[in-house]
Protein backbone atom coordinates (compact mmCIF):
# COMPACT_ATOMS: atom_id res chain seq x y z
CA UNK A 1 0.00 0.00 0.00
CA UNK A 2 0.81 3.22 -0.76
CA UNK A 3 2.63 5.52 2.41
CA UNK A 4 1.31 8.79 2.87
CA UNK A 5 4.95 10.33 3.26
CA UNK A 6 5.00 13.55 1.30
CA UNK A 7 7.54 10.86 -1.22
CA UNK A 8 8.25 14.01 -3.35
CA UNK A 9 9.52 14.22 -7.38
CA UNK A 10 11.28 17.15 -8.84
CA UNK A 11 11.26 17.50 -12.87
CA UNK A 12 13.86 20.59 -13.78
CA UNK A 13 13.12 21.64 -17.65
CA UNK A 14 14.49 24.46 -18.43
CA UNK A 15 12.62 26.97 -20.39
CA UNK A 16 14.62 27.62 -22.61
CA UNK A 17 14.02 24.52 -24.76
CA UNK A 18 10.27 25.81 -24.97
CA UNK A 19 11.31 29.28 -25.89
CA UNK A 20 9.29 32.34 -24.83
CA UNK A 21 6.38 34.40 -26.88
CA UNK A 22 8.03 34.97 -30.31
CA UNK A 23 6.10 38.42 -30.22
CA UNK A 24 5.35 39.16 -26.35
CA UNK A 25 2.05 41.01 -25.75
CA UNK A 26 3.79 42.69 -22.63
CA UNK A 27 7.32 44.22 -23.20
CA UNK A 28 9.59 45.77 -20.62
CA UNK A 29 12.31 48.05 -22.15
CA UNK A 30 15.79 47.39 -20.37
CA UNK A 31 15.71 50.67 -18.66
CA UNK A 32 12.46 49.65 -17.20
CA UNK A 33 13.79 46.58 -15.67
CA UNK A 34 15.71 48.05 -13.48
CA UNK A 35 12.72 49.75 -10.67
CA UNK A 36 14.02 52.38 -8.49
CA UNK A 37 10.72 54.03 -7.53
CA UNK A 38 7.14 53.77 -7.29
CA UNK A 39 6.70 55.55 -9.98
CA UNK A 40 8.39 53.27 -12.11
CA UNK A 41 6.22 50.69 -10.68
CA UNK A 42 3.18 52.20 -11.86
CA UNK A 43 4.96 52.83 -15.28
CA UNK A 44 5.57 49.57 -15.60
CA UNK A 45 1.90 47.80 -14.75
CA UNK A 46 0.50 51.15 -16.66
CA UNK A 47 1.34 48.85 -19.78
CA UNK A 48 0.17 45.85 -18.59
CA UNK A 49 -3.72 46.07 -20.17
CA UNK A 50 -6.65 44.74 -17.86
CA UNK A 51 -7.88 42.75 -20.58
CA UNK A 52 -4.78 40.49 -20.55
CA UNK A 53 -5.51 39.90 -16.96
CA UNK A 54 -9.23 38.96 -17.15
CA UNK A 55 -8.29 37.20 -20.40
CA UNK A 56 -6.32 35.10 -17.67
CA UNK A 57 -9.41 34.53 -15.83
CA UNK A 58 -11.60 33.34 -18.66
CA UNK A 59 -9.66 31.39 -20.69
CA UNK A 60 -8.87 29.63 -17.05
CA UNK A 61 -12.56 29.15 -16.70
CA UNK A 62 -13.02 27.80 -19.82
CA UNK A 63 -9.87 25.57 -20.05
CA UNK A 64 -10.92 23.43 -17.05
CA UNK A 65 -15.00 23.08 -17.52
CA UNK A 66 -17.06 21.70 -15.93
CA UNK A 67 -14.73 21.81 -12.60
CA UNK A 68 -12.25 21.83 -10.90
CA UNK A 69 -12.81 19.39 -8.12
CA UNK A 70 -10.06 17.12 -7.28
CA UNK A 71 -9.68 14.04 -9.44
CA UNK A 72 -12.26 15.14 -12.01
CA UNK A 73 -11.66 15.69 -15.77
CA UNK A 74 -11.94 19.41 -15.57
CA UNK A 75 -8.78 19.27 -12.86
CA UNK A 76 -7.01 17.27 -14.51
CA UNK A 77 -7.51 20.02 -17.61
CA UNK A 78 -7.00 22.67 -15.83
CA UNK A 79 -3.46 21.24 -14.66
CA UNK A 80 -2.12 20.80 -18.25
CA UNK A 81 -3.62 23.67 -19.29
CA UNK A 82 -1.42 25.24 -16.28
CA UNK A 83 1.72 23.71 -17.68
CA UNK A 84 1.10 25.11 -21.45
CA UNK A 85 0.34 28.49 -20.34
CA UNK A 86 3.48 29.33 -18.07
CA UNK A 87 5.62 28.25 -20.99
CA UNK A 88 3.83 30.66 -23.27
CA UNK A 89 3.50 33.54 -20.82
CA UNK A 90 7.31 33.26 -19.92
CA UNK A 91 9.65 36.02 -21.17
CA UNK A 92 12.68 35.61 -18.82
CA UNK A 93 16.14 34.13 -18.94
CA UNK A 94 17.28 31.65 -16.63
CA UNK A 95 14.12 30.74 -15.68
CA UNK A 96 12.44 26.84 -14.67
CA UNK A 97 9.52 24.72 -15.27
CA UNK A 98 8.93 22.34 -12.35
CA UNK A 99 5.96 19.74 -11.71
CA UNK A 100 5.96 18.54 -8.20
CA UNK A 101 4.63 15.42 -7.64
CA UNK A 102 3.59 14.21 -4.57
CA UNK A 103 1.43 11.63 -2.49
CA UNK A 104 -0.91 13.48 -0.61
CA UNK A 105 -1.56 13.00 3.54
CA UNK A 106 -4.88 12.50 3.60
CA UNK A 107 -4.90 11.14 6.71
CA UNK A 108 -3.82 14.32 8.38
CA UNK A 109 -6.68 16.18 6.92
CA UNK A 110 -9.33 13.58 7.98
CA UNK A 111 -7.67 13.96 11.82
CA UNK A 112 -7.73 18.15 11.51
CA UNK A 113 -11.48 17.58 10.41
CA UNK A 114 -12.61 14.88 13.06
CA UNK A 115 -10.38 17.46 15.81
CA UNK A 116 -12.26 20.39 14.98
CA UNK A 117 -15.54 18.93 14.83
CA UNK A 118 -14.76 17.41 18.34
CA UNK A 119 -13.02 20.57 19.84
CA UNK A 120 -15.87 23.43 18.07
CA UNK A 121 -18.51 21.26 18.09
CA UNK A 122 -18.70 18.11 20.66
CA UNK A 123 -17.87 20.02 23.30
CA UNK A 124 -20.67 22.54 23.10
CA UNK A 125 -23.86 21.09 21.38
CA UNK A 126 -25.24 18.36 22.99
CA UNK A 127 -25.51 14.89 20.48
CA UNK A 128 -29.49 15.74 20.62
CA UNK A 129 -28.94 19.48 19.15
CA UNK A 130 -29.64 20.32 15.66
CA UNK A 131 -26.05 21.78 15.48
CA UNK A 132 -24.24 18.78 16.57
CA UNK A 133 -26.32 16.16 14.20
CA UNK A 134 -25.78 18.78 11.45
CA UNK A 135 -21.63 19.19 11.22
CA UNK A 136 -21.70 15.63 12.63
CA UNK A 137 -23.29 14.83 8.55
CA UNK A 138 -20.62 17.57 7.27
CA UNK A 139 -17.77 16.29 8.78
CA UNK A 140 -18.79 12.69 7.69
CA UNK A 141 -19.52 13.73 3.83
CA UNK A 142 -15.88 15.30 3.96
CA UNK A 143 -14.19 12.42 5.70
CA UNK A 144 -15.05 10.29 3.57
CA UNK A 145 -14.98 11.57 0.47
CA UNK A 146 -11.15 11.91 2.05
CA UNK A 147 -11.02 8.39 2.76
CA UNK A 148 -11.82 7.48 -0.89
CA UNK A 149 -8.88 9.57 -2.22
CA UNK A 150 -6.64 8.16 0.27
CA UNK A 151 -8.19 4.67 -1.32
CA UNK A 152 -7.61 4.77 -4.87
CA UNK A 153 -3.86 6.39 -4.04
CA UNK A 154 -4.42 9.61 -5.77
CA UNK A 155 -1.41 11.68 -6.14
CA UNK A 156 -1.52 16.01 -6.26
CA UNK A 157 0.96 17.99 -8.72
CA UNK A 158 2.20 21.14 -7.28
CA UNK A 159 2.92 23.28 -10.43
CA UNK A 160 6.02 25.43 -10.04
CA UNK A 161 7.79 28.33 -12.30
CA UNK A 162 11.24 29.68 -11.09
CA UNK A 163 13.49 33.01 -11.79
CA UNK A 164 16.57 33.56 -10.74
CA UNK A 165 17.43 37.10 -9.42
CA UNK A 166 19.17 38.94 -12.32
CA UNK A 167 20.88 41.99 -9.93
CA UNK A 168 24.57 40.97 -8.77
CA UNK A 169 24.21 41.53 -5.14
CA UNK A 170 24.03 38.79 -2.90
CA UNK A 171 20.71 36.55 -3.04
CA UNK A 172 18.42 36.82 -0.54
CA UNK A 173 15.52 34.52 0.67
CA UNK A 174 13.04 33.18 -2.06
CA UNK A 175 9.35 34.91 -2.70
CA UNK A 176 6.88 31.78 -3.31
CA UNK A 177 3.61 33.62 -4.80
CA UNK A 178 1.17 30.90 -4.30
CA UNK A 179 -2.23 30.10 -5.92
CA UNK A 180 -4.70 26.85 -5.88
CA UNK A 181 -5.89 25.38 -8.82
CA UNK A 182 -8.71 22.77 -7.34
CA UNK A 183 -11.84 23.64 -6.19
CA UNK A 184 -15.05 22.52 -4.39
CA UNK A 185 -18.61 22.73 -3.90
CA UNK A 186 -21.09 22.33 -1.23
CA UNK A 187 -24.64 22.52 -1.36
CA UNK A 188 -25.39 25.85 0.11
CA UNK A 189 -28.47 24.13 2.49
CA UNK A 190 -27.23 20.95 3.86
CA UNK A 191 -23.39 22.19 3.55
CA UNK A 192 -22.85 18.41 2.40
CA UNK A 193 -19.67 18.32 -0.17
CA UNK A 194 -20.93 17.70 -4.24
CA UNK A 195 -19.47 15.95 -6.80
CA UNK A 196 -21.70 15.88 -9.89
CA UNK A 197 -22.56 19.60 -10.51
CA UNK A 198 -20.71 22.10 -12.82
CA UNK A 199 -19.48 24.98 -11.47
CA UNK A 200 -17.11 27.77 -12.49
CA UNK A 201 -15.15 28.40 -9.56
CA UNK A 202 -14.44 32.10 -10.68
CA UNK A 203 -12.92 33.92 -7.76
CA UNK A 204 -11.92 30.69 -5.48
CA UNK A 205 -9.97 30.48 -7.22
CA UNK A 206 -9.69 31.50 -10.60
CA UNK A 207 -9.17 35.13 -10.06
CA UNK A 208 -6.11 34.05 -7.62
CA UNK A 209 -4.93 31.48 -10.73
CA UNK A 210 -5.32 34.45 -13.41
CA UNK A 211 -2.83 36.61 -11.00
CA UNK A 212 -0.29 33.93 -10.59
CA UNK A 213 -0.31 33.71 -14.33
CA UNK A 214 -0.17 37.59 -15.27
CA UNK A 215 2.77 38.04 -12.38
CA UNK A 216 4.55 35.32 -14.33
CA UNK A 217 4.27 37.86 -17.34
CA UNK A 218 5.64 40.68 -15.80
CA UNK A 219 8.10 39.06 -13.23
CA UNK A 220 9.90 37.61 -15.62
CA UNK A 221 11.04 41.09 -17.22
CA UNK A 222 11.87 42.43 -14.34
CA UNK A 223 15.13 42.83 -12.23
CA UNK A 224 14.75 41.90 -8.49
CA UNK A 225 16.28 41.48 -5.24
CA UNK A 226 15.16 37.60 -4.65
CA UNK A 227 14.83 34.62 -6.59
CA UNK A 228 10.72 34.28 -7.36
CA UNK A 229 8.84 30.97 -7.23
CA UNK A 230 4.90 31.35 -8.65
CA UNK A 231 3.29 27.97 -7.41
CA UNK A 232 -0.25 26.88 -8.80
CA UNK A 233 -1.40 24.45 -5.80
CA UNK A 234 -3.49 21.30 -5.63
CA UNK A 235 -5.37 19.98 -2.95
CA UNK A 236 -6.15 23.26 -1.38
CA UNK A 237 -9.63 22.94 -0.95
CA UNK A 238 -8.47 19.49 1.09
CA UNK A 239 -6.93 21.06 4.18
CA UNK A 240 -4.55 22.86 2.15
CA UNK A 241 -2.28 19.16 0.89
CA UNK A 242 -0.76 21.18 -1.61
CA UNK A 243 0.48 23.95 0.70
CA UNK A 244 1.83 21.95 2.79
CA UNK A 245 3.55 19.01 0.67
CA UNK A 246 4.90 22.72 -0.69
CA UNK A 247 6.34 23.59 2.63
CA UNK A 248 7.70 19.88 3.89
CA UNK A 249 9.71 19.96 0.56
CA UNK A 250 10.90 23.56 0.21
CA UNK A 251 14.55 23.18 1.57
CA UNK A 252 15.16 19.75 -1.10
CA UNK A 253 13.52 21.85 -3.66
CA UNK A 254 15.82 24.74 -2.95
CA UNK A 255 18.57 22.83 -2.99
CA UNK A 256 18.08 21.00 -6.25
CA UNK A 257 18.40 24.97 -7.17
CA UNK A 258 21.62 25.51 -5.85
CA UNK A 259 21.01 27.35 -3.41
CA UNK A 260 22.96 27.62 0.17
CA UNK A 261 21.48 26.87 3.34
CA UNK A 262 18.13 26.02 1.87
CA UNK A 263 16.85 25.56 5.03
CA UNK A 264 16.11 29.20 5.84
CA UNK A 265 15.80 30.38 2.65
CA UNK A 266 12.13 31.82 2.61
CA UNK A 267 11.46 35.55 2.13
CA UNK A 268 7.70 35.40 2.02
CA UNK A 269 4.77 33.27 0.69
CA UNK A 270 2.07 34.79 -0.25
CA UNK A 271 -1.05 33.21 -0.95
CA UNK A 272 -3.46 34.51 -3.37
CA UNK A 273 -7.28 33.43 -3.42
CA UNK A 274 -10.79 34.97 -4.37
CA UNK A 275 -9.23 38.47 -5.49
CA UNK A 276 -12.47 39.19 -7.58
CA UNK A 277 -15.10 40.74 -5.29
CA UNK A 278 -16.72 43.65 -4.30
CA UNK A 279 -20.99 43.74 -3.59
CA UNK A 280 -23.04 46.16 -5.18
CA UNK A 281 -23.67 47.96 -1.90
CA UNK A 282 -19.52 48.65 -2.09
CA UNK A 283 -19.40 48.92 -5.63
CA UNK A 284 -18.54 53.00 -4.79
CA UNK A 285 -16.09 52.65 -2.79
CA UNK A 286 -12.22 51.21 -3.19
CA UNK A 287 -11.36 47.45 -4.27
CA UNK A 288 -10.81 45.42 -0.76
CA UNK A 289 -8.72 42.83 0.38
CA UNK A 290 -7.49 41.32 3.58
CA UNK A 291 -3.84 40.64 4.30
CA UNK A 292 -3.46 37.81 6.99
CA UNK A 293 -0.40 37.23 8.88
CA UNK A 294 0.06 34.99 12.19
CA UNK A 295 -2.29 34.59 15.02
CA UNK A 296 -2.12 36.63 18.20
CA UNK A 297 -1.43 33.79 20.51
CA UNK A 298 1.73 32.44 17.66
CA UNK A 299 5.14 33.05 19.25
CA UNK A 300 5.80 34.32 15.36
CA UNK A 301 2.74 36.78 15.59
CA UNK A 302 4.84 40.31 15.98
CA UNK A 303 7.17 39.60 13.56
CA UNK A 304 4.83 37.90 11.24
CA UNK A 305 2.82 41.14 11.69
CA UNK A 306 5.61 43.45 11.22
CA UNK A 307 6.49 41.88 7.73
CA UNK A 308 2.77 42.29 6.41
CA UNK A 309 2.93 46.03 7.50
CA UNK A 310 5.78 46.25 5.33
CA UNK A 311 4.15 44.28 2.51
CA UNK A 312 0.51 46.13 2.83
CA UNK A 313 3.07 49.63 3.09
CA UNK A 314 4.28 48.75 -0.36
CA UNK A 315 1.25 48.22 -1.87
CA UNK A 316 -0.19 51.04 -0.83
CA UNK A 317 2.76 53.31 -2.05
CA UNK A 318 1.53 51.87 -5.50
CA UNK A 319 -1.26 53.90 -5.48
CA UNK A 320 -3.52 51.51 -7.62
CA UNK A 321 -6.83 52.37 -5.19
CA UNK A 322 -7.04 48.98 -3.05
CA UNK A 323 -8.14 49.15 0.53
CA UNK A 324 -5.93 46.91 2.44
CA UNK A 325 -6.68 45.62 5.77
CA UNK A 326 -4.65 43.98 7.57
CA UNK A 327 -6.41 40.95 10.10
CA UNK A 328 -4.50 38.60 12.29
CA UNK A 329 -4.97 34.55 11.58
CA UNK A 330 -6.17 31.58 11.68
CA UNK A 331 -8.08 31.64 8.73
CA UNK A 332 -8.99 28.50 7.41
CA UNK A 333 -8.96 29.26 3.97
CA UNK A 334 -5.21 30.14 3.89
CA UNK A 335 -2.62 26.86 4.07
CA UNK A 336 -0.40 29.89 5.14
CA UNK A 337 -0.50 28.40 8.86
CA UNK A 338 1.96 25.09 7.64
CA UNK A 339 4.48 28.36 7.13
CA UNK A 340 3.69 30.00 10.23
CA UNK A 341 4.06 26.70 12.34
CA UNK A 342 8.07 26.59 10.80
CA UNK A 343 8.58 30.35 11.92
CA UNK A 344 8.43 31.07 8.37
CA UNK A 345 7.08 34.47 6.90
CA UNK A 346 3.32 34.04 4.92
CA UNK A 347 0.53 36.14 4.49
CA UNK A 348 -2.90 35.28 2.88
CA UNK A 349 -4.35 38.44 0.27
CA UNK A 350 -7.76 37.63 -0.41
CA UNK A 351 -11.68 39.04 -0.07
CA UNK A 352 -12.52 41.30 2.34
CA UNK A 353 -14.23 39.24 4.31
CA UNK A 354 -15.40 40.23 7.50
CA UNK A 355 -16.65 43.64 5.56
CA UNK A 356 -17.27 42.34 2.25
CA UNK A 357 -17.19 38.17 1.96
CA UNK A 358 -18.08 36.77 -1.08
CA UNK A 359 -21.14 34.75 -0.50
CA UNK A 360 -21.11 32.53 -4.03
CA UNK A 361 -17.66 31.18 -3.06
CA UNK A 362 -18.53 27.06 -2.93
CA UNK A 363 -21.77 27.63 -4.43
CA UNK A 364 -22.73 27.05 -8.48
CA UNK A 365 -23.15 31.01 -8.33
CA UNK A 366 -19.52 31.73 -8.19
CA UNK A 367 -18.78 32.43 -11.83
CA UNK A 368 -17.23 35.19 -13.80
CA UNK A 369 -20.31 37.82 -14.27
CA UNK A 370 -20.67 37.84 -10.76
CA UNK A 371 -17.29 39.19 -10.23
CA UNK A 372 -16.26 42.55 -10.18
CA UNK A 373 -13.24 42.90 -12.70
CA UNK A 374 -12.11 46.75 -12.79
CA UNK A 375 -11.74 45.77 -8.32
CA UNK A 376 -9.94 42.10 -9.32
CA UNK A 377 -7.63 44.51 -11.66
CA UNK A 378 -7.15 47.19 -8.83
CA UNK A 379 -6.64 44.23 -6.35
CA UNK A 380 -4.05 42.86 -9.15
CA UNK A 381 -1.90 45.38 -9.53
CA UNK A 382 -1.59 46.07 -5.46
CA UNK A 383 -0.67 43.39 -5.10
CA UNK A 384 2.45 43.01 -7.89
CA UNK A 385 3.37 46.42 -6.27
CA UNK A 386 3.47 45.05 -3.01
CA UNK A 387 5.90 42.10 -4.47
CA UNK A 388 7.87 44.28 -6.15
CA UNK A 389 8.37 46.86 -4.18
CA UNK A 390 9.08 44.25 -0.51
CA UNK A 391 11.55 42.67 -2.62
CA UNK A 392 13.72 46.01 -3.93
CA UNK A 393 12.60 47.85 -0.68
CA UNK A 394 11.29 50.56 -2.24
CA UNK A 395 11.47 54.01 -0.10
CA UNK A 396 8.93 55.83 -2.76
Amino acid sequence: MMKYYFALFLFLIPFVSFGAQETPRFDVSSTQSEILSHIQVRSVLANYQRDFLVGELRNFVSQSRPSRLYASSGHSKAREYLKKRIKELDNGEGTKFFIQSFSPDFESAIDFYRHNFEQNIASVYSSESKEYKEYKVITNSITEQLKSFKEKELFGENIIWYSPTKNSSPRHGVIVVGAHYDSTLFDEDSGLFVTKESFDGADKNASGVAAGLSSIEILSQLNLNHDVLVVFLDLHEWRQLGVKSFAESLPELLSKLGRENSDNVLEIFIDLFALAHRSFEHKDSSARLSLVYAPVDSSFHRSSMEVAQQFRHQMQLGRFGSRVELRPGPYAMTGADYFWNKSMHAIALTHDFESDPNPRIHTPNDFIETLDLLAFDQNFRSIMAGIIGYSLNLRN
